[in-house]
Order: structure tokens, then C-alpha cells, then sequence
């Protein structure tokens, strides 16, 4: 059964940081539904969210940016005031470099695009234009959140050295300069509004060259949502050399969306990435919750406006997951791996009070890996699957269920 870590002492979970990261770009909640996340959150055991409001965030400087879904501010104010009563660090995530899509499709930024074919990156050569717009969004985030951290993000900077400004630097100087010399503009914001900078470690584990000349008060994110441990680079090599190291599993990513959801790489991921982030040494750990992979297609009004954004892969909504939310806290508190059919048939007969059967049967519902690349193949095994779950009948908590 998992246990409630609230009881638990901080020296068992490893971690001083045990977090949850909120995607709100294309499922955005109502504000009561993320207070009620973050209560859940905080009786599991979380003493961390992280959110990442973008177009959600009712920004004034730059209200170009905000969707039609931004919350008021007196929501904001909420949620975070709960999230406080929860003794929840509430840490915002602002992306400023990739990732920027909903910044970039407008004509107000249009000359900070790095390709007006692909909207997804600030060119770092214009960097004199661009920390001054972040600048004032960060302030506003900093203005609502008293956390004394700030994550910048940083992450799939993929665009480095296609526009021809950057090019030159690129062929020059390589491509470790262009991304960390931007990257030192914004950390130094942050830094000056007395907040401690956070960044997604990838690309500076694939472009280590510079690394050095980074602060060592920032802290660096190692996501891996079920590969190997050096698929960015040596992450060992950034601890040894006096950075503070956090981890990074996967609740919802890519290659999830509303056909599948990749059940058993998201439980295998916990089961292998956390114990090793414990043994190496990693300071914090968060749960990414992405709604979308972050790829669009666009609605072009003419070359430089974009009317609309349409995300070429969507994921199911959170509602379901909070199986793989326990499953989390479970080997974050436990002393061994995670077993994933063990925890999945405790949680069936515990959650949903399903027999011993039925709740082996959820298991290997979950668990179950796709063998097959062709449509048909793949509906007629979704069928076989479906008609089992639609078998069971869960005697508690329906709606999750369901």
C-alpha cells in the first residue's frame, strides 16, 4: 500500500525537491481543478509543482500573448495562496529560448523568430531585444510567486545556427557559444530578481563546451522518460564540477497521445531513472506532465502573423494518471526499484476495489506493450484490450476509473 509521506522523514525520500510540473499550453484547467490537484499532491507527499502557465498567465506587459483560456488574476492569486496553505513551492516556468510558439506566431515578435518557417525559437543573435521582453514577463511572474526559484526551461533548442547571423557565430565559434551566451543574459535576469535560476540540462549536455562559465548557484534538470542515463551527455561531469543536479520522469510525453498512452515505458521509467538519480547524487526530482510534444502546425494569415496554432499531437487528459502520480511518490519513498505489476495490482485493489483477479488484470492491461506498426493490427489489439478493461468494476472511485 503507499503510504502517506507526509509521515515519512525527508532523509527517505533522497530528494529535497519532490515535485510536479504542470503543462497548461493545450489542456488548461479550471483554477478549482488545479487547487484540487495540488491538495491531492500535498497529501501524497509533494512539496513542489511547477508551473508552466504560458499563454494562460494573465501577463499586462504583454497581454499579445494571452489565450482566450487566461486565468484572471484573483484566480492566480488562489490557486497559489492554497498552494502556500499546502506548503507547496510553486516554481514557474517560463520557456525563453525554444518552445516559444505561442510568443512567436504574433506579429509584435515576429523579428525574434530564429525561422519564419519554424516558430518554435527566440534567435539567440537578437538577444538585445529579446531578454528585455522576458525581463518584463519575468518580473510579472516573479511579482505573483515567492518561490526562490525560476525555471527558464532552455530545453530542444534545436534551430541553433539557422537563421545567417547565428550561422556565422555557429561556423565561427560553435554552437556551445551561441546557446550559452544567450542563455547567461536570461540567468543573469533572473539572478538580479533574487531568484535562483533553473534550466532543462539537454542542451548543455550536448554542448558542454562553455558549461564552465555558468554560475554555480543554477540548477540543472536531467529529464529521461525512459532511456539511457547518457543519452544528453555525462551528467556526472556537471555534479563533479559543482552543479546542483535535479531529475526529470515522465508522466504524459511523447510518444503518448489521445490513440495510446505507453502505460508500461512510463512505469519502467520510474522504476529504472529514480533509483539511479538517487545513487548519483541528484538533489531534487519532478514528474513532467506534458499535454502536447510541443510540435505545431500553423494557420498563416500572410509571412509573419499566424492566426492559429495546431498541435500536431495532444495526449490524454491528466485526469486519468493519477495511478502513474502515486506510482512516482511510491519509488521516490521506497528503498528498492518500483515493481510496476505489484504497485498497479496494490493501487486496483486499494483505489478501486477490485479483486485479487481483476486487479492482475489491470496490471496486464497496463503493462501491455504494442507489437504491431500497422493501424488495423493495432485496433484489433486495442479492442482486445478494451474489452477486458470494460470487464472490470471497480467497486470505488469511479470517475478515475472511467
Amino acid at each position: 500500500m503507499v503510504k502517506n509521506t507526509k509521515a515519512i522523514p525527508l532523509e527517505r525520500k533522497n530528494f529535497s525537491h519532490v515535485g510536479f510540473h504542470l503543462d497548461l499550453r493545450i489542456q488548461v484547467m479550471s483554477a478549482d481543478s488545479i487547487i484540487e490537484l495540488a491538495k491531492d499532491l500535498a497529501s501524497l507527499g509533494f512539496n513542489t509543482l511547477v508551473m508552466e502557465w504560458e499563454a494562460s498567465f494573465p501577463f499586462k506587459r504583454h497581454a499579445t500573448v494571452c489565450s482566450p483560456y487566461a486565468y484572471r488574476e484573483d484566480e492566480i492569486l488562489k490557486i497559489l495562496a492554497t498552494c502556500r496553505e499546502l506548503q507547496l513551492d510553486v516554481i514557474p516556468l517560463q520557456q525563453c529560448f525554444g518552445h516559444v510558439e505561442y510568443i512567436l506566431m504574433h506579429n509584435r515578435y515576429a523579428e525574434l523568430r530564429e525561422s519564419q518557417i519554424d516558430l518554435s525559437q527566440i534567435c539567440p543573435s537578437k538577444a538585445d531585444i529579446a531578454v528585455p521582453v522576458f525581463g518584463e514577463m519575468f518580473l510579472e511572474l516573479v511579482e505573483k510567486h515567492d518561490s526562490n526559484f525560476f525555471h527558464i526551461g532552455g530545453d530542444e533548442s534545436r534551430q541553433l545556427g539557422v537563421c545567417p547571423e547565428c550561422r556565422k557565430t555557429v561556423q565561427r565559434d560553435g554552437k556551445a557559444k551561441l546557446y550559452t551566451e544567450y542563455l547567461l543574459r536570461l540567468i543573469d535576469v533572473v539572478t538580479s530578481l533574487g531568484k535562483r535560476p533553473i534550466v532543462w540540462a539537454d542542451m548543455l549536455l550536448r554542448h558542454p563546451e562553455l558549461v564552465d562559465r555558468l554560475p554555480r548557484h543554477l540548477i540543472l534538470i536531467d529529464w529521461n522518460y525512459g532511456w539511457e542515463v547518457d543519452r544528453f551527455g555525462d551528467v556526472a561531469k556537471l555534479i563533479d564540477a559543482g552543479f546542483e543536479v535535479w531529475g526529470a520522469s515522465a508522466l504524459r510525453s511523447a510518444p503518448d497521445n489521445h490513440s495510446k498512452t505507453h502505460w508500461a515505458r512510463h512505469f519502467n521509467n520510474l522504476r529504472n531513472f529514480i533509483p539511479h538519480a538517487k545513487s548519483a547524487g541528484y538533489k531534487g526530482m519532478i514528474q513532467t506532465s506534458w499535454s502536447t510534444s510541443g510540435e505545431y502546425g500553423y494557420l498563416r494569415e500572410n509571412d509573419r502573423i499566424v492566426s492559429k496554432l495546431a498541435p500536431i499531437r495532444r495526449v490524454y487528459p491528466i485526469t486519468g494518471f493519477r495511478i502513474l502520480i502515486e506510482a512516482f511518490i511510491e519509488a521516490i519513498v521506497s528503498t528498492s526499484a518500483l515493481d510496476p505489476e505489484q504497485f498497479i495490482r496494490t493501487y486496483g485493489a486499494r483505489r478501486f476495489n477490485l479483486c485479487e483477479q481483476d486487479s492482475q488484470t489491470l496490471a496486464s492491461l497496463l503493462l501491455a506493450t504494442s507489437n504491431y506498426d500497422f493501424p488495423d493490427k493495432i485496433l484489433r489489439e486495442a479492442n482486445v484490450l478494451m474489452k477486458a478493461l470494460n470487464n472490470l468494476r471497480p467497486a470505488s472511485n469511479k470517475d478515475e476509473f472511467a
